[in-house]
């Protein structure tokens, strides 16, 4: 059997949708999956080694064009669009499939693309975004697994990166209303407590570290030092991950690693490290949906918990 993904972004999403396809492939071990991704998520997909083919798509008008006349090249016996947005119900549309299955809760008339929509899960809402994705083992026959861990097989090492048995802290997230603003003064905390443990700081901004505050000698800068795909390696051989709602959360709770997660205007039960049942996976947020509200005491406490 022949299959495509598309789930092109964002960085959690992407993970969460590897999750599920690592359940088909476990109940479809001779399937070839291809999957379409944006170009700067498209290293993790190749790490994940459950990919035969990514096809990168550049978010331009060009870049879309050219990927829908890629996807129009091949034939695939199930093409699923597992974003549910307008430009990947056009990507359904172009590519050339016997089924074409669209999430239930599809939005922007993508679902006017599909054959086949996802059922709604069960159970009480709000549903985890990782519980809408796991319908699509339903309409191909398939059990609804459980997800579990995933390796990324493929993922490069890095030589100057975090040493093994690090924290890993990454206080960025894709919305600045996402973004903790204590994770300075948790880093200061986390030295002093833990003089041995290396702590790594790491995303892609460039802003001064500490705004002209003294940084602990076991604090490292390694923001842009890490490729995308080779953020699995270095999350496998961390002792804990402290993040915001973002794609290194979702990731190292993907990877079954200790993970603190820090929340306030998005609610856990929807976007949190899944399952929330598993002990390693912890967030924490602020009273109200208030992040500010989140207390360095608090996250470090569950830190210690771990360490």
């Amino acid at each position: 059997m022949r299959i495509l993904i598309i789930k092109p972004s964002s960085f959690g999403d992407i993970i969460h949708g590897l999750v599920v396809a690592g359940k088909i492939k476990e109940q479809l071990p001779e399937a070839r999956i291809d999957w379409v991704a944006r170009d700067i998520f498209a290293g993790l997909v190749e790490a994940s080694a459950l990919a035969n083919r990514v096809y990168r798509f550049h978010r331009s008008p060009r870049g879309f064009w050219k990927v829908c006349r890629e996807i129009r090249g091949d034939a695939y016996d199930v093409v699923i669009d597992m974003q549910g947005l307008a430009r990947s119900g056009f990507m359904t549309f172009a590519a050339r499939a016997k089924i074409k299955i669209g999430r239930f809760d599809a939005r922007e008339g993508s679902r006017f693309f599909y054959k086949v929509k996802t059922p709604m899960p069960r159970g009480p809402r709000p549903f985890h975004a990782v519980e809408i994705l796991r319908q699509f083992q339903r309409p191909l026959g398939l059990y609804d697994l459980e997800p579990s861990k995933l390796d990324f097989p493929e993922s490069p090492e890095v030589t100057d990166g975090p040493p093994p048995g690090s924290i890993l802290l990454f206080p960025e997230s894709r919305r600045p209303e996402k973004e903790w603003p204590h994770f300075f003064a948790l880093a200061e905390r986390l030295a002093e407590r833990y003089p041995g443990r290396p702590i790594s700081w790491l995303g892609t901004g460039e802003n001064e570290l500490g705004a002209g505050k003294e940084i602990p000698e076991t604090l490292v800068d390694h923001r842009g030092k890490i490729p995308m795909a080779s953020l699995p390696s270095v999350i496998r051989e961390a002792s804990i991950i402290v993040a915001n709602d973002s794609g290194p959360m979702h990731l190292a709770a993907a990877m079954e690693k200790p993970v603190v997660a820090v929340f306030g205007p998005t609610d856990p039960a929807q976007y949190g490290p899944y399952p929330s049942s598993r002990p390693t996976n912890v967030s924490i947020r602020g009273e109200r949906g208030d992040l500010a509200k989140v207390t360095v005491e608090s996250v470090q406490e569950a830190i210690s918990a771990f360490l």
